[in-house]
């Protein structure tokens, strides 16, 4: 990772933070800022993608995959900003929808890292499970909107220590003669 990524990477986990702190503190306008903010990030990566293809992707082999799943991240972000409105139900399945799928990977992978004996297999078990908690939370108080955003918002805050932290560590980096 280079100097630029790493201050990048640092800005983008205090925004996190910030967004996230925010968000705890004005819980009745939560559901439409982090509507805002998935619809925002959709488009962003949509467009990036789309732009990644036209310049190496189409050259590339499966470059089309790229350009079709731009398009779809880009229309699913059009189509959740239409929809900020009546962000809570989009904001439920949006929740249960990557959690549950971060949940599989990381149990999957758990697993197979158990069967095989490499890696950190306990990590990933763990943040599996936890996924499927977040999820349990979720169809238990889908009624309830502070607790939703509340849910969002310790995802929120989760994935920023992550960045700001992998941001500030020293990578080995072994050289081959």
């Amino acid at each position: 990772m280079t100097k630029y990524q790493r201050v990048e990477n640092v800005i983008i986990g205090l925004i996190m933070l910030i967004s996230g702190a925010v968000m705890l503190f004005f819980p009745e306008d939560g559901f439409y800022c982090i509507a805002m903010i998935l619809a925002g990030s959709l488009i962003l990566k949509g467009v990036q993608s789309l732009i990644y293809y036209f310049t190496m992707a189409r050259f590339m082999v499966g470059g089309k995959a790229v350009l079709f799943s731009g398009v779809v991240i880009l229309d699913f972000g059009i189509f959740t900003m239409s929809m900020v409105d009546e962000p809570k139900i989009y904001i439920l399945v949006y929740l249960i929808t990557f959690h549950g799928f971060s949940a599989v990977v990381n149990l999957l992978k758990g697993l197979r890292e158990k069967k095989t004996h490499t890696g950190a297999w306990k990590v990933d078990l763990s943040q599996g499970s936890g996924n499927l908690l977040i999820i349990l939370a979720c169809f238990l108080f889908r009624q309830s909107s502070g607790v939703l955003v509340a849910l969002y918002c310790g995802g929120l805050f989760y994935s920023a220590a992550l960045r700001i932290i992998s941001a500030l560590r020293r990578n080995e980096i072994v050289y081959i003669q």
